[in-house]
């Protein structure tokens, strides 16, 4: 598998229905994520390049809404008229009955393994933790990376890297298109810092991102490059991006309102089905809540990032690129990512 692509949905509440679903994607190189109803499809169901409709989910009640990525088909175990019936009422391209085999299943599953990027979106439960700056890290571990700074207010990504370096293509350009953007084109167009590409916003008035241009930049992203990072200050855009990345890093501060609003965060990210790692973000000489007892009370594990020295400065001078490819920053975004919950990052 290509892990941390976009994953298939599987929508049924027949646990057999969805453990033989799940045997035949690990065949394929595949995870599924699995919801119990139509109704729970939530920020997943516009980010999955495949949806699985189980033949006993009941048909929706009013008008039927498909997400915009999706191909839908339908399964059942055994073959069944009601399977069919819920074809035809949800546009189903397909109807897949795996009493009679598995591998129909296995070439849908297939494709999607293929043909996506993996995109991690950085998110934090309070402000000033810096996930900007873990962001940056993260995308420096790969090669071939996207970054999508979603920080359009505050500067973001811009701030960080230095204003003084030209920018093509900017969230300014993004938010006057519509439908798909062309992935060779941005990734030609997009500003290289430091070997990535970085989509940021300009000085200037600050553009309002609706989240079908968000939806398009990630799907843009997903077929330019292996890796993609989107940098999500808190708000209603920023949580639609988290939910159709393939996982989250959550950043917490450890302090006993860090820890409320994280548990609130994690609360509400894995509502709309995300995959999400928690990383503790040291403060310095005044350590905070250990660790453990941030794990403790919200019953993840939890990993921590560390207060570099040097790294405000270095900011201040346009000079982050290079002190997050010292050595201690490396070690720590390593740790991060082999402690994610879908691996891909650290081979």
């Amino acid at each position: 598998m290509t892990p941390g692509h976009a994953r298939p949905l599987l929508v049924t509440a027949d646990a057999q229905l969805a453990a033989a679903v799940t045997d035949v994607a690990a065949e394929a190189g595949q995870a599924v994520r699995v919801r119990a109803g139509l109704d729970c499809l939530g920020q997943t169901g516009r980010a999955a390049p495949l949806l699985l409709i189980g033949a006993d989910v009941p048909p929706p009640a009013g008008s039927w809404h498909q997400p915009p990525r999706a191909e839908v088909v339908v399964v059942a175990l055994h073959e069944e008229a009601g399977a069919w019936q819920l074809a035809r009422q949800l546009s189903a391209v397909q109807v897949i009955v795996l009493e009679q085999g598995s591998s129909a299943l296995m070439e849908r599953l297939r494709p999607a393994a293929r043909s996506q990027g993996s995109v991690l979106a950085v998110a934090s439960a309070s402000g000033g933790v810096g996930a900007s700056t873990l962001a940056l890290s993260v995308a420096l571990w790969k090669r071939d990376t996207w970054v999508a700074d979603l920080d359009v207010a505050g500067g973001g990504l811009g701030v960080l890297l230095g204003a003084d370096v030209p920018v093509e293509l900017s969230w300014t350009e993004v938010v006057g298109t519509d439908g798909p953007l062309h992935p060779q084109a941005m990734d030609e167009a997009l500003p290289r810092f430091g070997g990535m590409r970085v989509l940021t916003s300009r000085p200037g008035p600050v553009p309002t991102v609706p989240q079908d241009r968000v939806a398009a930049v990630i799907d843009a992203a997903r077929q330019a490059a292996a890796y993609t990072v989107v940098d999500c200050p808190r708000g209603p855009v920023a949580r639609f991006a988290a939910g159709t990345a393939d996982q989250v890093v959550l950043l917490v501060r450890p302090t006993a309102r860090g820890i409320l609003a994280g548990a609130a965060s994690l609360a509400q990210l894995r509502a709309d089905g995300a995959q999400v790692g928690v990383v503790c973000a040291e403060l310095g000489r005044s350590k905070g809540v250990p660790s453990g007892a941030v794990s403790e009370y919200l019953g993840v594990p939890v990993s921590s990032w560390p207060r570099l020295p040097g790294v405000d400065a270095a900011a201040d001078h346009a000079d982050l690129v290079h002190a997050l490819r010292r050595r201690r920053a490396r070690t720590a975004t390593e740790r991060i990512l082999r402690d994610l919950p879908v691996g891909g990052w650290v081979s």
